[in-house]
């Protein structure tokens, strides 16, 4: 049986990394960001979880105002299960989750 792999569109790989298309555009022409050519261009899953794992580990090696830069390009990481949360990291999270969706609902 054949699985099919889920395919993003450069509007969605943005929307996910909360950032524009254009700059969607220019990963892919800096070669940091695989992609199927054509109309319209598509992103596997692999090739989007490859990159974000790869931005991740890059982020580790930057210090100061350009780690806090390069930081906002990922996605926000999604909290551990439920039962394993503090009330303490929850409510971190929560504050930073609302905090991004007001931004993201600010520039519409």
């Amino acid at each position: 049986m054949t699985t099919v792999e889920k395919l993003f569109t450069e509007a969605e790989v943005a929307e996910r990394l909360n950032c524009s298309v254009a700059r969607i555009r220019k990963l892919r022409a800096a070669g940091r960001l695989a992609y199927l050519p054509g109309r319209p261009v598509l992103v596997t899953e692999r090739d989007f979880n490859a990159f974000v794992e790869s931005e991740r580990e890059h982020l580790k090696t930057l210090t100061g105002k350009r780690r806090k830069r390069a930081k906002k390009l990922l996605p926000p990481e999604d909290p551990p299960p439920k039962g394993g949360l503090s009330p303490e990291f929850r409510g971190r999270w929560l504050a930073i989750r609302m905090q991004m969706l007001r931004e993201r609902q600010a520039k519409r």
